[in-house]
């Protein structure tokens, strides 16, 4: 995973990897064959956003989104992740699952308006 989007001495993937071990988060990573392609992450505690969380209490939210080369994205990759989080969240039995993405991000709001 580093290899692929480094974290540097954040650590970012190795911290997700153990977030996801207590239960608060799922990491999904997008693989083509050995190869990492990009991630998301599921918070299962609550949406980080204080709005949301007034409006929708315990929401999950889809968070971090991200394909690695520019040249992969818009393949799907995207969408292949925010479905699969959306499939983790019925089976929990959740009825709402929120997304976050930065007002710096218009790419990943119009892909999460045009899957809504």
């Amino acid at each position: 995973m580093e290899q692929a989007s480094p974290t540097g001495p954040n650590r970012h993937h190795a911290l997700k990897v153990e977030r996801q071990r207590m239960g608060e988060y799922t990491y999904l990573v997008a693989w083509n064959g050995d190869v990492p392609l990009g991630h998301c992450e599921v918070l299962w505690q609550e949406c980080k956003s204080a709005e949301v969380r007034n409006a929708y209490p315990g929401c999950p939210e889809i968070n971090g989104l991200l394909v690695y080369r520019a040249e992969m994205r818009g393949r799907g990759i995207g969408t292949a992740l925010i479905r699969t989080a959306e499939d983790r969240a019925r089976d929990r039995g959740v009825e709402w699952i929120g997304v976050g993405a930065g007002d710096d991000n218009p790419s990943a709001m119009a892909l999460y308006e045009r899957l809504s």
